[in-house]
Formats: structure tokens, sequence, C-alpha cells
């Protein structure tokens, strides 16, 4: 059929040459071809994110980053707490209590130097004795020991034999050295602790219940607990081991103020729910010397604000910034609480000479999995969308669209499942929940996108991307790539034209400009389909840009939309392609670019395309 070719006011060479582009109406009718079924795939979710851990306070990666930079401690510090000032505290002399474990089974104890006093302890301490009356001693040819309870009873065991047993209202304590001038060291739970004491019981209120003993470490002050803390390597630069010093230090001896904890019945726990400690290892460990040498070279220096030990939070490494305090689901405090907790740039954790292996991190999740996660009524999902961001960076809150047990489409806003109380509110952050629930590296997502393209995550083209994908129709341009910003050619959408139809080859060679085109052979496809012209006689122009208007035409013709006597759009008057773009609008393919407009003129992208396609593609299989 011969083109229509409309009277435009205006016209000019180019409108004539557009006129011969394409087919610009056909019959209602068979569609072209052969079309593909389009699946509906319910691939992986891929999310990529930045950093590990909360986000809050120091960048442990951006405080390596800075030192190496020739940073200062107190500039480091003051950078990531803002408003604070260094100085000494009096009370780093302190004894604290570590809390080792709280579901130890019949943890075992060997004294490797030195000699172990054994105690029992209740109101008071006495030595446990031998049957002969002696005091209980460990020493390392003594072996392994072991620490158990049951109904009620606490024993300490070698091997088969009972060396003491009690209540559990009394707890057992291993007395190691109490100074310098002495070297008694014990290993338990896979490290070695020399200095204090060693404590196993089963305390009420505690968290250790039936055959499990908590174990703690008394450590005679909180200098020497800094010794043991194992937060960052030994071979980190002098002023970023500084920093950790004061900040451990301070973060303790807050711990310290608030008492004892009935779970533990300790200050604070060796692990990263406070601070990693893990003793002697530490002190005498890769470099320990290093380590040892900053504590005791900021011996006694905290962090403050407005006189008051500061709250230093600090976790491995951010994203580009820092998290406020209150957008952090790690704390349950408003901003208010901690001013200097603020949320600041932080190009330091991604610094090359920072050497951070989590400076970005993928994950992959189930795509019913998450489905379910967000809304019990999602079955399966095809897009999410980040709509709003902490100032750190984190999705607040998704749009995510998908399908219900019944195939119905389903769009649902998801900010969380659990929230945060903070003070008298209840927050909602969806990147934090989604760290929780799946034990994600951080909480500042980046991108949440599915395979197997990795550059149109989160964009309303990218569930057709990837049907198009599984259906053959689309490669990317690149393995991982969709180019989805990117224009779409003449000489490209004739093969997704042609792939899509599953359009015959041909023989006919009909064009003298297409013979270089790794499109050639779906060139002549599409025109011996009937459903393109060239841009001349006898030239295709594939490298073209296709137009929105020209796309219309292209759709109309190869789907033989029916003809419709509405107008959808108030910008095409004036366009040779009007009739098939209200045929696409009728049939529901094209919603236009923006209300009531749908830019005949403007280009068209990979990703546009692709959802065109998959719209007309369902059309063809629902008529």
């Amino acid at each position: 059929m011969s083109p229509v070719v409309r009277a435009v006011r205006g016209s000019t060479a180019l409108a004539v040459v557009v006129c011969v582009l394409l087919a610009v109406a056909g019959p209602a009718g068979a569609v072209v071809g052969t079309p593909v079924d389009v699946p509906s795939p319910a691939p992986a979710v891929r999310i990529t994110g930045e950093g590990w851990g909360h986000g809050v306070g120091m960048s442990q990666y951006g405080a390596r980053a800075q030192a190496l930079a020739g940073w200062g401690v107190d500039r480091i510090l003051r950078y990531w707490y803002r408003g604070v000032d260094i100085g000494a505290s009096a009370t780093s002399k302190r004894a604290i209590t570590v809390g080792l474990s709280t579901a130890a089974t019949a943890p075992e104890v060997a004294v490797s130097e030195g000699t172990g006093r054994w105690n029992v302890c209740a109101e008071a301490c006495t030595a446990v004795r031998t049957p002969a009356g002696e005091p209980l001693r460990q020493r390392a040819t003594d072996g392994t020991w072991r620490v158990g309870v049951s109904d009620g009873t606490l024993t300490l065991r070698d091997g088969d034999d009972v060396l003491w047993s009690g209540s559990t209202a009394s707890s057992l304590r291993l007395r190691l050295s109490t100074s310098a001038a002495r070297r008694d060291v014990a290993r338990v739970l896979g490290h070695r602790h020399r200095w204090g004491a060693l404590e196993f019981g089963q305390w009420t209120g505690a968290d250790c219940a039936g055959r499990q003993v908590c174990v703690n470490a008394r450590v005679p002050s909180v200098e020497r607990y800094l010794l043991g803390l194992a937060e960052m390597p030994s071979s980190w630069a002098n002023a970023a081991l500084a920093a950790q010093a004061v900040v451990g230090r301070t973060f303790a001896l807050r711990m310290l103020d608030r008492g004892v904890r009935p779970a533990c019945r300790c200050h604070l726990l060796a692990s990263a729910a406070d601070q990693v400690y893990v003793g002697l290892d530490k002190e005498e460990g890769v470099a320990g010397e290093r380590w040892t040498a900053r504590v005791r070279a900021t011996a006694g220096n905290v962090v403050r604000y407005r006189g008051a030990l500061a709250a230093t939070f600090y976790s491995s490494s951010h994203g580009h910034r820092s998290e406020r305090v209150s957008d952090s689901y790690a704390f349950s405090a408003p901003l208010a609480s901690y001013p200097y907790l603020r949320s600041v740039s932080d190009p330091w954790s991604g610094d090359e000479r920072a050497g951070n292996p989590y400076r970005r991190w993928t994950a992959t999740l189930g795509n019913r999995e998450l489905a379910g996660f967000i809304d019990d009524r999602l079955r399966r999902l095809t897009g999410v969308q980040v709509r709003t961001r902490t100032s750190g960076h984190t999705p607040r809150k998704l749009r995510v669209t998908g399908h219900d047990r019944t195939g119905a489409p389903l769009t649902v806003e998801f900010a969380g499942r659990d929230g945060k109380q903070v003070g008298d509110d209840r927050l909602w952050i969806a990147g934090a929940e989604l760290k929780q629930r799946f034990g994600l590296r951080s909480q500042q997502i980046t991108r949440i996108g599915f395979t197997p393209f990795v550059d149109d995550d989160g964009t309303e083209h990218e569930y057709a991307l990837l049907a198009l994908a599984a259906a053959g129709v689309v490669d990317g341009c690149r393995a991982d790539r969709s180019c989805h910003a990117g224009g779409l050619s003449r000489a490209q959408a004739a093969a997704l034209l042609a792939r899509a139809l599953q359009l015959p080859a041909v023989e006919r060679d009909r064009f003298t400009d297409d013979a270089g085109s790794v499109h050639a052979d779906d060139i002549e496809a599409v025109a011996a389909a009937g459903i393109v012209k060239g841009c001349t006689t006898d030239r295709f122009c594939p490298g073209q840009v296709l137009r929105r208007g020209q796309m219309a035409s292209l759709l109309s013709r190869a789907l033989e939309l029916p003809a419709t006597g509405a107008d959808a759009f108030s910008d095409d008057g004036e366009s040779v392609h009007e009739d098939n773009i209200n045929r696409l609008a009728a049939a529901g393919i094209t919603l236009g670019d923006d209300g009531d407009r749908f830019r005949p003129r403007g280009g068209v992208t990979r990703g546009q395309m692709a959802s065109f396609l998959v719209r007309g593609l369902q059309e063809a299989a629902s008529g």
C-alpha cells in the first residue's frame, strides 16, 4: 500500500523525506510475521551498594586514606565528629568487663604461660581448693580444662575429673596477670588473654541458659582493654591507628559509665555489636607493637562534645557520605541528641589509597523472596525505583511494581516493615530494612535492578529490556549493558522488529547503503514485509536516529493496528504520523511523553523502544 501523504504547513524537503521513510498507515488485519512470545520472567534481583557497616561517624578506611594523605589524628577526628574537642580523661584506668560470649557450651580453658589461679565468686571471691586444701592452680602442663553447667550446677572438669562444682549462684574466675611484672596467659574461645581474669557463670537475667555458659574478660583498666582491641589492622598508618585508639577509648568509657548489662553482666561485648576484642592476640599479632604504641601514645585521650564523652560510633567504610545518626537502624536517637553525628561528605572511603575492598559491593536476592518481604501480596517483581534518599544516600522510599498471585499488576510504595523508634516517632528507611533483613554489607544502596544488564537498574524500561533479552530479541550493546538511554538508529529498529516478528530472510538487496551494516539482513527482511521503506528509492539511511513518530508508524504497520477516531495528543497535528500515533494510543501501547503530548519528532531510546515493542507484542498476543 502506498503511504498516505498529508499536506503539512511549512513543509520542507525534510518533511518529504520523512514521508518516504516509513509507511505511515495501514489497514487493520493480521500481524506481520510471527511475533515471539514475550516471557514474564522473575529474574534475580541485583543490589549494588557502597561501604560496610552502619555508616555513622568515622569511616575506618576513610581515616586510613586521610592518614596516608598526611592528616593528623585531631584533624581526622574533627572531620567525622563535627564540633568536638579532643582531651584527656581521668577515668581510663578503671576496670572494665568485656563479654566474650553468652552462649558458650562447655568452653575449654588452657593456660599456655605462667599460672592461672581459680577463684569462686559470689558476694566475695575465695580460692577454689583442691581436696588437699591447696589453692587450685592451672599451668600449661595441666592441659585443657572445661567449664560446664547443668541443672543449676556449675562445674570445672579436667577430663572426667570434677575439680570443682557449685551452684550457678556463684561464678568461677581464672585470675591472670595483674601487672606487667607477671605473664600469666590463658586461651579461651579461640583467643589468648593475659590481663585481669576470665569469668565463667550463668547468672539470673543473663542471656546464657540451659547448658550455655557466659564468659567474660575482667580487664583491670580501659587502657589494658584497648591493647586487645582488634578493630583496625596494626599495619595501618600511625594517625589512623591513633584515631582508632581515641574513638575506641571514648566508646569504652561511655559503655563503662552506663553500668553493667544484665544480659551478659558486662559493660560491652567483644564483638562488632560493640567493639571487637581478641586480647593478647592483638597485642602480639602481626605488627602488634605498632598498635600498642599508638594506644600508649594517646593514653587517656578522648572525644568530647560540650564536656561530655561523645558517642564515637564508627564503621568500616561509607559510600560517598556518612549517615546521620537518626538515619541508621543501628541506633535509636534523634540527631538533636548527637549533633556531631551528622552526614558529612566521604570521598575518603573510596580513595584508592584506602584499599577498601567494599567501596562497592553487589548482592543477589531471589525475586520471590524480595517480593514477599516488600508486600505479602506480591509474587513477582518487575521494577524497583528509588523515590527518596537520606542525606547519606540510603534509599528511604521505593516504588515497586510487580504482579500479585492472580497475575494482576500491583504497584506499592515501600519504606519498610519494621521501622525504627526514634524518640516519640517511628521512622521508616527502606535501605536500612533491606540491610537488616538480608544481611547486606551496608544500607547505602546505590542501585536495585535485575540481571542481565547492569546499566538500566531502576529505570522504567528495565523489565521490558530483560523480557526481550529472554525472548532473544535484545542482545545489549555489550555483554552486561543495554545502553537503554542511547538513541536508536533505523538499522537497530529494523533488527528489533525482524527478531520480534521472526521475519524470514530474503535474498533481494534493495538498498545501496546498508552493505556494511551488521543489520543488513534485518533491514531487507522488514522492507520485504512492507513495514519500512528507504529514505530514498535505493537508500535506507541505516545510521539515522529513529524519531518517535516514525516509531509509531513502524509498529502500527507491523501490528496492523486498526484506525481510530480518537485524537490522543495535542502536539502531533502537523505530523504525517498522527494517525499511527493515535492507533498506538488506542491500543494502549503508548501513553505519550508528557500528559497530552507525544513529541513525534523526539528521538527514541533503546529503552523506550523495548517498552513499546513489548506492549505491541502483548497486544498482538491478546488480539
